[in-house]
């Protein structure tokens, strides 16, 4: 048996489309136990007890991979991850079971295996990049391989998370992107994406306030997320330095650099009509690691 702890992840971080992920103190925890047959859980909604449960598909694609028997699995699940709210829920499933296969038997794969293994899970790395390495990490695709490459987050930096009552699937936002975007859009977001690490990197709010600003996929997202715009502008007037869409959202993610922003933020967001709930958070740098490990 093996518990394995994954945290949270957001992804794109404003002109980061597809490519920024960084890894947040919001945790998942995962239990596995092999048994000689079957399916059993505990604290997974009936809806997923089942083998198309990704955690027990990236479970038993890690032991492929290391040329081990797949039998039976017992999966017990404790996560304060929210569902399809933008970070990074089905990524935490997929980096939990490859990275505890992994750590159960030795761990034979390396970290560049497992992120291929979680690749092919997930479809993309901006997610599963930073759930397995931590930190901040920009992924990109080569060869069919996800080269995820770690990058530096001053600790002047903290994170906000505005999580709604309501969900959005990352189907839904992804529909409502445009086929082509216009050259000039892509040349904003490439100066955006790179002038953003370096504030990440060195902690300067007032170079980050302009950086993380995207033309690819906010504009158009923004306009599923209720409360959108009011509850930006409620961010920047309580001291965000930037805010943007946690990976395809709904929640909203706050950058910032004081010590008071998420009480000022929770009064100014009780008048909303939704209920919004704000996360103090910072970024995570260590990504997926055991809790606990006995016998098989």
């Amino acid at each position: 048996m093996i518990t394995v702890q994954v945290p949270a992840t957001t992804a794109n971080l404003g002109p980061g489309f597809d490519c920024f992920g960084m890894a947040l103190t919001l945790y998942g925890r995962f239990t596995f136990e092999e048994l000689p047959a079957g399916l059993r859980f505990e604290g997974v909604p009936e809806t997923f007890c089942n083998a198309d449960n990704l955690a027990v598909r990236a479970y038993f694609s890690a032991l492929k991979a290391i040329n081990l028997p797949q039998a039976g699995l017992f999966l017990r699940i404790a996560s304060d991850i929210p569902v399809s709210h933008g970070l990074g829920s089905s990524a935490s499933l997929i980096a939990a079971g490859i990275f505890a296969a992994n750590a159960a038997h030795g761990s034979p794969l390396s970290q560049q295996q497992m992120l291929t293994l979680a690749t092919v899970l997930e479809g993309h790395p901006d997610n599963v990049a930073p759930a397995l390495l931590g930190g901040l990490t920009v992924s990109m695709m080569t060869d069919r391989q996800a080269i995820a490459v770690p990058c530096p987050v001053s600790e002047r930096i903290h994170v906000c998370a505005l999580v709604p009552d309501f969900e959005l699937s990352t189907h839904r936002a992804r529909v409502v992107l445009p086929q082509s975007v216009p050259f000039a859009d892509a040349v904003f977001n490439v100066s955006r994406a790179a002038a953003t690490l370096r504030a990440l990197e060195t902690g300067d709010c007032g170079l980050l306030s302009i950086a993380l600003d995207d033309r690819l996929h906010q504009p158009y997202r923004q306009e599923l997320i209720a409360e959108y715009a009011p509850v930006r502008a409620l961010a920047l007037s309580c001291g965000a330095a930037a805010v943007c869409i946690s990976g395809a959202g709904p929640t909203i993610l706050c950058l910032h650099a004081q010590a008071d922003f998420a009480a000022r933020m929770t009064q100014a967001v009780s008048a909303l009509h939704h209920n919004w709930h704000v996360l103090p958070l910072r970024v995570d740098p260590q990504g997926a690691r055991v809790l606990e490990e006995g016998a098989l």
